[in-house]
């Protein structure tokens, strides 16, 4: 595997994504992220567009706006801290959730070895 893989979510880095599609994305890890409690719309992307979030770094063949995943990724982190917020999470919530994934991570090893 390349450092351009997420072995989590499957996906090359380097994929173009539609504006719904990069919502379903963002979605997705906005959930993983909130439990639940947060999700990204077709209107979010084109408004991270707006803001200078995200940039568009490609048209297909009907002139439909695409974007890298690695972008996407970077306007999710950009705007993460208001999400929290508004859903009335704490902001430190990702750095929770990643501690309590090594340490079960850790917890797994021991087991094996």
């Amino acid at each position: 595997m390349s450092a351009d893989y997420d072995p989590v979510g499957g996906w090359y880095i380097e994929d173009w994504l539609t504006a719904a599609e990069a919502a379903e994305v963002a979605t997705k890890w906005r959930r993983w992220l909130t439990a639940g409690a947060s999700a990204v719309t077709v209107s979010t992307i084109r408004s991270w567009v707006a803001r200078g979030h995200l940039k568009v770094t490609g048209l297909d063949e009907r002139g439909t706006q695409l974007f890298k995943r690695k972008d996407l990724a970077r306007a999710e982190h950009a705007t993460r801290g208001r999400a929290l917020r508004l859903a009335g999470l704490p902001e430190d919530l990702l750095q929770r959730r990643i501690q309590a994934a090594r340490a079960a991570q850790d917890r797994d090893e021991k087991q094996e070895g």
